[in-house]
C-alpha cells in the first residue's frame, strides 16, 4: 500500500500529507504493509487548474520494487483521476503488475479510472 503524494508546498502548510494519512491508517487497520513507493517529480498544486492542465501536469516517480506485484495507491480527493492515473503508470513502469486506486471523496462528474498495461508505453 502507498499513497499519492501532495506537493511539497501543501504538505508544509498542512503540516500533514492527509493521502500518507489515510494509507497508513488504512494499512494497519488491514495489516498491510505500507510504504512510500511514490515520488511526487512536478511541484505545482493541482489546485485551481483547469481540466485540462489537471490531465497532464501530475508526474511521479516511483520507488524500484522487489517480488512486489500488487499495490494499492491511496488518494483524499479524486477530481480528474489525472493524479491517480500518473501514480499508477509510474508503479507499473517499474513492473507492478496490478495498481488497485483507491480515493476518499470524488467531486461531481468524476468518471471511472481505468489504467490499461498499454498506458504505460504512452509517457
Amino acid at each position: 500500500m502507498t499513497w499519492a503524494p501532495t506537493v511539497g508546498s501543501r504538505r508544509r502548510k498542512r503540516g500533514v500529507d492527509q493521502a500518507e494519512l489515510l494509507a497508513r491508517h488504512v494499512g494497519r487497520e488491514l495489516g498491510v504493509p505500507c510504504h512510500e513507493l511514490l515520488i511526487r517529480v512536478n511541484t505545482e498544486s493541482q489546485t485551481g487548474k483547469s481540466r485540462a492542465e489537471r490531465l497532464v501536469h501530475p508526474q511521479f516517480r516511483a520507488r524500484a520494487l522487489q517480488n512486489t506485484m500488487s499495490v494499492v495507491i491511496i488518494d483524499d480527493v479524486i477530481t480528474t483521476g489525472a493524479t491517480l492515473r500518473a501514480a499508477a503508470l509510474a508503479l507499473r513502469r517499474v513492473g507492478v503488475s496490478d495498481v488497485y486506486c483507491v480515493a476518499v471523496a470524488k467531486t461531481r462528474g468524476h468518471r471511472s479510472l481505468k489504467v490499461a498495461p498499454a498506458d504505460v508505453s504512452e509517457r
